[in-house]
């Protein structure tokens, strides 16, 4: 069913060929490893995008829904093996501003996922409202103009949470650099 949508890309729930095991991980590790879940999580983004343009074209719901049981199930793991990395770093006092920074993704990650439904929701419901209009022939131009201006304001909220998260991820990349100076093993 799923290799039948133009919009499918696969999903990568992948490990690394040895299992992370990550209490044997250096702190550098660890971040490399929160790195590599961020980079999932990006990729899970665009695969939930494509899946949300394929269903607005096509109103095949059984497909979507099956889309989004496993969208949800990598955000899920994600989430949680950031969790788990995040409660490593909390252990040691001196990891705190990278705890902070972790937390603060997290937070941002949550509104985006919000946000992100809202933005489909509101794109759906204006995509409906065409085709309604299209087929009755009568065109509401204020709704369309009030639907237009929804849509722009929740897509410019999304572009500052990515903006926040993108922020947030250069500071980590910096604790990182820091880590490896201080000859952390990597």
């Amino acid at each position: 069913m799923l290799a039948n949508n133009p919009y499918h890309v696969e999903m990568n729930e992948e490990e690394d060929e040895e299992d992370t095991i990550l209490e044997t991980c250096s702190p550098p590790q660890l971040l490399k490893h929160f790195f590599k879940l961020q980079n999932q999580r990006c990729q899970t983004y665009k695969q939930l995008n494509n899946g949300q343009n394929f269903f607005i074209q096509t109103n095949d719901f059984r497909w979507f829904r099956s889309l989004l049981l496993d969208i949800t199930t990598i955000f899920n793991r994600i989430s949680s093996e950031i969790i788990d990395i995040r409660k490593l770093f909390e252990k040691e006092n001196h990891y705190t501003s990278i705890v902070k920074h972790m937390e603060q993704i997290q937070d941002y990650e949550k509104d985006k996922l919000q946000l992100t439904n809202e933005l489909f929701l509101c794109r759906k419901e204006y995509e409906d409202s065409k085709k309604a209009t299209a087929d009755n022939k009568i065109v509401d131009y204020d709704e369309e103009m009030r639907q237009t201006d929804i849509i722009d304001k929740k897509k410019s909220q999304l572009a500052k949470l990515i903006e926040n998260i993108n922020d947030t991820l250069e500071e980590l990349k910096y604790e990182y650099s820091e880590l490896v100076e201080n000859k952390q093993i990597d």
